[in-house]
């Protein structure tokens, strides 16, 4: 049985995103936190905490009712997968998984807490790690992988057989050719078309992508 009750990591663009979809799944988002200070709500009519005070909030709460998502994008990704992390193993809240109904996947394998926006296409034998953010018109072709943490921008097209690593982030736009390998904690830039294998590290941008970090 789901949960009812969500809570919100990340109090910017991506948690006002995710909301239609909780809300779709017929749940309701009780709680925003936030680690920035000063930072005020996405939404009118749900209260943004910071961070800080998710103890406090908590004492009273049976937190068996609740579901998380960490609405953090890259390059933040390590941050949303080590506060995922802690919310599992001190507070042993759920973390959600959020996939729009108008993405279309057939035979694919996923871990925990992806995030999945409207118009994704996951085709067969892709497997999707942990907490990924597939932004809103992506491509994933038949056989990708994606490790955990990795952020594919509005857009983006991975063809056959790509490995993509630890939180890497593919920004808007991008191609990569089928069986190219990128490695973990890279950027590529909007726009670029990655024809070659990325070591990890590495900020790539251009047609063909070059190496320029």
């Amino acid at each position: 049985m789901r949960n009812k009750s969500v809570i919100f990591w990340g109090g910017t663009g991506q948690a006002k995103v995710m909301r239609p979809i909780v809300e779709m799944l017929d749940m309701n988002l009780e709680v925003v936190f936030d680690d920035t200070d000063g930072l005020d709500s996405p939404f009118s009519d749900v209260p943004l905490l910071n961070g800080n005070n998710f103890l406090k909030w908590s004492t009273d709460k049976n937190l068996e009712d609740y579901s998380f998502v960490v609405t953090i994008g890259n390059p933040n990704a390590q941050a949303r997968i080590d506060i995922s992390n802690r919310l599992e193993s001190e507070y042993n809240l759920k973390a959600l998984s959020l996939v729009h109904p108008t993405s279309i996947f057939s035979d694919f394998s996923a871990g925990k807490g992806i995030q999945v926006h409207a118009g994704v296409i996951i085709n067969p034998l892709a497997k999707i790690g942990d907490y990924c953010i597939l932004n809103t018109g992506v491509i994933v072709e038949h056989d990708d992988i994606l490790h955990d943490g990795v952020e594919l921008g509005p857009g983006s097209t991975l063809c056959g057989e790509v490995e993509v690593g630890k939180n890497t982030w593919i920004g808007a736009g991008s191609v990569v050719r089928q069986k190219v390998k990128i490695g973990s904690n890279c950027i590529i830039g909007a726009g670029s078309v990655v024809i070659d294998d990325i070591p990890d590290n590495k900020t790539v941008v251009g047609n063909p992508a070059r190496r320029f970090l």
